[in-house]
């Protein structure tokens, strides 16, 4: 990943919920009838959790709705300039937060600089124009390498030579536009033609991007298995390059199939007398042009059909699915953290337990079991069991967990709660 990112150890827990629970129960020494109640404080702590998300999910969805480009429903009320603007700063606090609890990392500049200088592993050239856009922000978790055998010059392409390919094993985008400018073009065609034509691809790519004019809209992408030398494949704008070796290629046979082309155009047009087979000789040269130039085009449409490909199984959701996606990923993770911590302080229920052991306890026991290394985010997992009221500090700092039966009707009265009603008097 990055200079030092290799050695660096995730929040994420590989494990899924339900093995994570079935590995405490069978790590820890419980009496029976504990780990049948413990079984019971899992069952209806997951179910608050995800009352609790899904309050938040409903939420994130109405917040993004005027900014959704997959909107089906009718948006009611219009907003300014500026109230669109504050809306758009709340919905990508309102993100960042979700994608912190889903133990996501973000993609740091010194990082994304790195990853955008490096080659394609599917040997494609890729540059993108971040200046088209208003807000970019990417997320990653999970990192892992994979390898793969590659000819090179090195073995004068004969012998392959396995290369390690770094990929994010789940990669999150959030996308937006710069406004659309109907403006001038500052360059002309005869004063600097390249110029020219990449503002107007830029004016026309804005336009198709942004729903004929609508700069509001913010789009959300989820992907998995993503090499990190393909970051620029991501983003719509990208620009599919040839490699240098392709361009000698091209430019040796073609080249010289364009010199042979002329001298032979010439000889022909000295020999002849006939307007014929002048016209002949001439439309043969622009035969051989079109064939070269078709060429050129046929390996760009390779690399496009590659690139298609490698993005139609790596993309994972789009847009509003993206926040059911992610509202489900930070839903788990802190049930994990939240469960983990109090099956063990169970264990360490009469001496207590410091923050600082029970950290290396939990990742010890993952680390044991399932052979992952993770980074346990302690001070997260003993802030929810706090706010649920189901442990206590001491005062020489050990804390020590709430009984099951306690916490089961503390969790029983939470959950009476979030539906609590009035009833009318007759």
């Amino acid at each position: 990943m990055s200079f030092d990112q290799e050695s660096m150890l995730e929040h994420f827990i590989p494990v899924d919920i339900s093995d994570l629970i079935s590995g405490l129960l069978a790590e820890l020494d419980l009496p029976e009838e504990e780990k049948r109640l413990f079984k019971q404080f899992c069952k209806i702590f997951l179910a608050l959790y995800h009352a609790h998300f899904f309050t938040k999910l409903q939420s994130l969805k109405h917040n993004y709705l005027p900014f959704s480009p997959d909107r089906t429903t009718l948006l009611l009320q219009t907003h300014s300039n500026e109230a669109l603007q504050v809306m758009q700063n709340t919905l990508i606090e309102e993100i960042k937060g979700i994608i912190t609890k889903a133990n996501y990392r973000p993609i740091g500049q010194e990082e994304l600089n790195q990853a955008l200088s490096e080659t394609s592993p599917y040997g494609l050239d890729l540059s993108i124009d971040f200046d088209d856009f208003d807000e970019i922000h990417l997320y990653y978790r999970g990192w892992a390498s994979r390898t793969e055998q590659k000819r090179s010059w090195r073995t004068f392409f004969l012998t392959p030579e396995t290369i390690e390919i770094p990929i994010y094993r789940r990669l999150f985008l959030v996308l937006k536009l710069k406004p659309t400018k109907k403006k001038a073009v500052s360059a002309s065609f005869f004063s600097d033609p390249k110029a020219f034509v990449l503002d107007k691809w830029r004016q026309l790519f804005q336009m198709q991007m942004s729903q004929e004019g609508d700069n509001s809209v913010i789009y959300l992408k989820l992907f998995k298995d993503i090499p990190r030398a393909d970051l620029e494949m991501l983003f719509p704008n990208t620009r599919v390059e040839m490699r240098r070796l392709d361009k000698v290629k091209i430019g040796v046979g073609g080249g010289g199939g364009v010199i042979g082309g002329i001298f032979t155009v010439v000889s022909k047009l000295a020999r002849a007398a006939h307007p014929a087979a002048i016209v002949l000789a001439v439309a043969s040269f622009m035969g051989l042009m079109w064939r070269q130039a078709g060429k050129v085009l046929s390996s760009r449409n390779r690399y496009l059909s590659a690139l298609a490909k490698s993005l139609y199984f790596h993309n994972l959701d789009n847009n509003l699915g993206v926040l059911s996606n992610l509202i489900e990923m930070a839903e788990e993770e802190e049930c994990k953290e939240a469960i983990l911590a109090y099956g063990f302080l169970l264990h360490k229920k009469h001496q207590g337990c410091s923050a600082h052991q029970l950290d290396r306890l939990i990742e010890d026991h993952l680390q044991k079991l399932y052979g992952v290394e993770v980074d346990f985010e302690m001070s997260d997992g003993i802030r929810k069991l706090s706010e649920a009221g189901l442990i206590e500090e001491t005062p020489d700092h050990l804390i020590k967990p709430c009984s099951l039966n306690d916490a089961l009707l503390r969790l029983d009265q939470e959950w009476d709660g979030l539906f609590s009603f009035e009833k009318c008097s007759a």
